[in-house]
């Protein structure tokens, strides 16, 4: 698929939006991001991507999960995953001839490459 495809109308193609991170605490700024995914793709569907890793930090999926509920995520859409920037367990509920499948990152971690291709040990 062609980047101009993405934005033309194709009613056929379903887009999902996926937004990964450690979410450490889930703050406005992350529910800013999801409000800013649903103004530039209307209609599609939206899920933050996290895993369950506390080695690092202190929250774990379930308090990551609630505290964006909270927020006014839909629940189902804040998903744990083994790799954020690939999300296989979000991205094979699709049809990948049907899907546009977007990451999104926030202007904060624009310039920070994405830390893609493998998966935790555990």
């Amino acid at each position: 698929m062609l980047i101009f495809e993405l934005f033309e109308a194709k009613p056929s193609l379903k887009t999902v939006v996926i937004l990964p991170g450690g979410f450490h605490p889930f703050h406005p700024g992350h529910l800013s991001l999801y409000n800013s995914a649903q103004k530039e793709f209307p209609g599609a569907d939206i899920y933050y991507a996290a895993t369950n890793d506390k080695s690092n930090r202190p929250f774990d999926i379930a308090d990551k999960a609630k505290l964006a509920q909270i927020a006014g995520v839909p629940a189902g859409h804040f998903v744990q995953v083994k790799s954020p920037f690939q999300a296989q367990e979000i991205t094979a509920k699709y049809d990948p001839n049907r899907t546009v499948l977007v990451f999104a990152r926030s202007e904060k971690d624009r310039d920070e490459p994405p830390r893609a291709g493998g998966f935790k040990k555990d």
